[in-house]
């Protein structure tokens, strides 16, 4: 009787083994840009469990494999996940079938590398762990303008593919982080991208049919995948704005009380310049919706106009930088970080329901409200509140801070501290000092516990998890290695993210085996 079944699975073994060569995953002599891979193959009929065995080194014998193995795991589906231990290594595969009569049948040998990359390789590039509490030790961080994933440990686990170039050291991608099915979005030289944990291309946009219709085909600072499945991004347009409604000596409504003397310059007919513009993308790549920030400047009341450069002329570059869109509440917050000034806007309408920050005023300078100047990456938490990472450009000598705020119900131009948190340059070698604040970038990102992740952008390269009882939990910093002074240096970011448990990057790497969607 077993020798019956043994002879019976034997057959249904080198049947599956032709249909395995189709499944099997890595592919055949592929190279592969992480360490933490999904390895698939093949359902064995009445197979009770799997054995997935890796060696180091490109093999191909019996005793050479058994002699390399370096990782032998056992495995109750026919996909398991494993982490190799380093990049630039070659690798040797097998999985071995355990039938219900305990007979082990195994298959042909694969081999796969993992490929090298500087940024990954930690005498060149390293993350510096500075403290760890253990409690995030499943989770994942991308820094953006590294271009690599690391563990909580501080080790690279994964580095961006060279996709169109986007790995060059002048590219410096932007806002990547993972999308809610599972797929990977960043920003590149202006080009927004969505593309699978091994590097599939799944969305682009067609810049250069935009550029070919006369259209600015530019992105910048952050790019979203909403959850309808469609996209949406930061881009610019040239704008006019019409001055005719507001002569010299002609006030917007409520601020005539605030002029000093009648001598007011007189306004040009019209104002070009560049202005800021939220596009949204489906899937097509076709633009289904869009809203010009000069759209918001130019509306009667707007104090855009009294916003002066040392020689009188109006400054235009207000620097769109962040926005994030409340699906639910279909609002989307728009920061502007050069007048500090955030700006609520009803979702699909483009009516301005409330503006944050100070106001520009003929004759006087703005009043800052403390709140925040310079910030950065504004989002709505669980709880309802705004929260951002403020530069706190206005300070010179106050490190960055993460704020908290509640919007008012009774007014729609404040807002009330909730919660805040100094950063700081604990950890930052002595001679690095000088640079122990970011000037530009940075982020902050709430997880699940309600603590939040944050990044110091630039030149400060810090990233943190901060706890709500003000408990930094994890901290680190990215450092490049500069070889004629031979020392580490701090490397510039602009945002991290995260990635929360294994569970969650389970889901990443078994989506990027789907195959590439259609465009």
């Amino acid at each position: 009787m077993y020798r019956i079944t043994g002879l019976v699975f034997a057959l249904a073994l080198i049947l599956g083994q032709k249909q395995l060569q189709a499944q099997v995953f890595p592919k055949e002599n592929s190279v592969l840009t992480y360490r933490i891979i999904g390895f698939s193959f093949a359902a064995v009929p009445n197979c009770a469990s799997y054995v997935i065995e890796i060696a180091n080194g490109n093999l191909s014998g019996e005793m050479l494999f058994k002699k390399n193995i370096i990782i032998s795991e056992r495995s109750d589906a026919n996909r398991h996940i494993a982490e190799v231990p380093a990049f630039g290594q070659d690798y040797t595969w097998r999985v071995s079938a355990i039938h219900s009569n305990g007979k082990t049948t195994a298959s042909p040998m694969h081999h796969f590398s993992t490929g090298y990359c500087e940024l990954a390789d930690t005498t060149c590039t390293r993350f510096r762990l500075t403290a760890n509490s253990g409690r995030y030790d499943g989770a994942y961080v991308f820094l953006d303008q590294s271009k690599v994933m690391y563990d909580m440990k501080g080790l690279p686990v994964w580095y961006l593919p060279n996709i169109d170039d986007v790995a060059n050291e002048r590219a410096m991608p932007r806002d990547m982080k993972v999308t809610s099915r599972q797929t990977i979005t960043f920003l590149a030289s202006g080009m927004p991208y969505e593309i699978s944990y091994d590097g599939k291309v799944w969305w682009k946009s067609n810049l250069e049919d935009s550029n070919a219709n006369g259209k600015q085909g530019y992105f910048h600072h952050e790019f979203t995948r909403l959850t309808n499945g469609h996209y949406m991004g930061m881009g610019m347009e040239p704008a006019e704005l019409h001055l005719k409604n507001m002569q010299a000596g002609q006030l917007p409504p409520g601020m005539a009380s605030n002029v000093q003397g009648d001598n007011l310059p007189p306004l040009p007919p019209s104002l070009k310049f560049m202005s800021g513009k939220l596009l949204e993308y489906d899937e097509k790549g076709n633009e289904v919706w869009s809203w010009m920030s000069s759209s918001y400047f130019e509306n009667e009341g707007s104090d855009f106009y009294y916003n002066k450069l040392p020689d009188g002329t109006v400054n235009t570059d207000v620097h769109d930088n962040s926005f994030y869109f409340d699906e639910k509440k279909s609002v989307i917050y728009v920061s502007y970080k050069n007048i500090n000034r955030i700006v609520k806007i009803k979702y699909p309408e483009g009516k301005v329901l409330a503006a944050y920050g100070p106001r520009f005023r003929p004759g006087l300078q703005p009043e800052n409200s403390g709140l925040f100047c310079g910030q950065h990456c504004v989002k709505r938490s669980e709880e309802g509140y705004l929260y951002l990472y403020n530069n706190n450009s206005c300070n010179a000598v106050r490190f960055p801070r993460v704020v908290i705020l509640k919007e008012s119900e009774l007014s729609n131009d404040s807002l009330e501290l909730v919660w805040e948190y100094e950063c700081n340059n604990a950890g930052i070698a002595q001679d690095e000092n000088r640079s122990g604040r970011s000037v530009t970038g940075g982020s902050a990102e709430e997880l699940q516990d309600g603590s939040i992740l944050v990044c110091m952008g630039t030149p400060c390269s810090k990233v943190f998890i901060v706890s709500r009882d003000k408990k930094e939990l994890w901290s680190g910093f990215s450092e490049v290695w500069n070889n004629n002074l031979h020392k580490w240096q701090m490397q510039a970011l602009y945002r991290a993210s995260i990635i929360r448990d294994r569970n969650e990057l389970s889901k990443l790497i078994w989506k990027s085996q789907e195959g590439t969607m259609n465009k």
